[in-house]
């Protein structure tokens, strides 16, 4: 659950140096100045109040008052507009913010095991890349393989054509040289 204080009648963040820091949310039904009444409401430093809705803890939705100079130059003016809660209505918005932190803390669960699965799923893509690359290289090597064996057949071939041909050559000729010397 988001932090804040228990029984504090005015709960709000304050920082170390006494300057408040509250999460807020835009409310455009109240935002801007306070000085829509008969006298502008002031902050410590004499420059008119800003409107704003607290967005944390219990204070969710209270509307207050409080400086909006920079953070140098803050001061610690605070004015509640809306009344402390009532015990059952801090109840309920405690309950809600610790049902967003559930929500929350599910939710960055979940992202994270995404990323633990988009991770694994990214080695197994770099895996199959590699296997990929070194079947290629594989098939590569076979088909230089192959077209080595090849020429190796067509040489050899060609070389039984050629003894093929010398010996039918020799054989007319033998055959010739019987018929001659058969003959005379």
């Amino acid at each position: 659950m988001v932090s804040w204080s228990d029984g504090d009648e005015s709960p709000l963040d304050v920082s170390s140096d006494g300057k408040s820091s509250m999460n807020v949310i835009y409310d455009s039904d109240w935002c801007g100045l306070a000085d829509d009444g008969a006298e502008p409401i002031l902050c410590k430093c004499g420059f008119v109040a800003t409107k704003f809705v607290g967005f944390e803890g219990y204070n969710t939705g209270r509307r207050f008052l409080s400086c909006e100079g920079q953070e140098e130059l803050k001061c610690d003016f605070l004015q509640w507009v809306d009344p402390v809660p009532t015990d059952a209505m801090m109840k309920a918005v405690g309950k809600l913010w610790d049902m967003y932190g559930e929500v929350k803390q599910a939710k960055t669960t979940e992202s994270l095991n995404f990323m633990e699965q988009k991770f694994d799923y990214q080695d197994k893509i770099n895996k199959l890349h590699t296997d990929l690359r070194n079947s290629q290289d594989e098939l590569a090597k076979q088909v230089e393989e192959k077209q080595v064996t090849l020429a190796h057949k067509a040489i050899a071939e060609q070389g039984l054509m050629d003894v093929r041909a010398a010996l039918e050559g020799k054989r007319i000729t033998d055959e010739t040289t019987y018929k001659m010397h058969k003959c005379c």
